[in-house]
């Protein structure tokens, strides 16, 4: 059995932890336009946004208009995910904690949870941008990397579907172009045939 071919991830620079991905990975790191990660093969079409907790929450509170507009440049990609190394039971129970023993929630855990949940909702609903929350770097690492290559492996599959239509359909106007130039002396043969026969 051939074996699997490495997945290169690209990197953007700006990212300094790393989740650690599963073997088989190769990591470069480059400079892209938006998000974290994405690979070759997906650069423009597929990206992965990786976000803690806290820089999740601050990014629905006080920096929702700069969110946003990373949002609305993610619009032209086909695929694209927020992962959140955290949990979001944890989060509203921490803002619960907050409200009840300080008051009022510390900064950058200020968010109802119910609006939290909302905003969640609207990343896939309004952004075609689901938010997946994982436990741990670990899977982080392990969900971004199958993320990426399961987006791969579809790209690829579509790309040979759409070959092979294509060479579907200039086969079939080959052959159509064929039959139309044999029809142009349909009675060829028996003309000569014919010809020599009128000869006295």
């Amino acid at each position: 059995m051939a074996a699997t071919s490495p997945l290169i991830i690209l990197v953007d620079t700006r990212e300094q932890l790393i989740p650690p991905f599963p073997e088989g990975v190769v990591v470069e790191m480059t400079t892209l336009h938006e998000g974290d990660y994405t690979t070759r093969a997906l650069d423009g079409i597929a990206v992965v946004e990786r976000k803690s907790e806290s820089d999740f929450t601050s990014s629905l509170t006080w920096g929702r208009e700069r969110f946003e507009r990373e949002l609305e440049r993610l619009r032209t990609y086909r695929w694209k995910a927020i992962v959140i190394e955290g949990d979001l039971g944890r989060l509203i129970e921490r803002w619960q904690t907050d409200a009840v023993h300080a008051g009022r929630p510390k900064r950058g855990h200020g968010m109802h949870p119910y609006a939290l949940v909302g905003s969640i909702a609207s990343l896939l609903a309004r952004w075609d941008c689901p938010a997946l929350f994982v436990g741990s770097s670990v899977v982080s690492g392990r969900l971004i990397a199958g993320l990426l290559r399961r987006w791969q492996e579809r790209l690829e599959t579509e790309n040979e579907k759409a070959a092979c239509a294509e060479s579907a359909a200039a086969s079939s106007v080959r052959s159509v172009k064929g039959e139309e130039g044999n029809d142009l002396y349909p009675d060829d043969g028996d003309v000569s045939t014919n010809s020599s026969r009128a000869v006295p």
